[in-house]
């Protein structure tokens, strides 16, 4: 059996690119609904994903060995800031690259902190 997704073509690429721009065609009167809570707590998600990209095929790319980090910081239920992104230290133990999350992620929720006090 051979799967289309592992060995995409040009004819691929253009059928997605049609699919997403008809999808955003439709939706575009639409938008993000946010129910926000009545108690207006601060909360902040974090997650990492330890060298997700790593693959023995390709070690020489450098990029692969990078954890992936992800966050979101949330006011009263609602989203109002959020990450996804590689790391730039490479993190040896997924523990490691969980406070490396954290310590990123802390880095956003303390400015916010501050505006929401005053």
């Amino acid at each position: 059996m051979h799967l289309v997704c592992a060995h995409p073509t040009a004819i691929h690429e253009l059928e997605v690119k049609c699919i997403i721009h008809y999808y955003l065609n439709e939706t575009k009167q639409q938008g993000l609904i946010l129910h926000p809570s009545a108690n207006l707590i601060l909360d902040m998600h974090v997650d990492s994903d330890f060298a997700g990209m790593w693959h023995k095929a390709h070690t020489h790319l450098p990029y692969n060995v990078l954890s992936q980090t992800g966050y979101v910081i949330l006011y009263g239920s609602c989203p109002i800031t959020w990450a996804n992104k590689l790391q730039t230290a490479i993190a040896l133990s997924v523990t490691k690259s969980k406070y490396i999350t954290l310590s990123t992620a802390t880095w956003d929720l303390l400015p916010t902190c501050q505006l929401i006090r005053y």
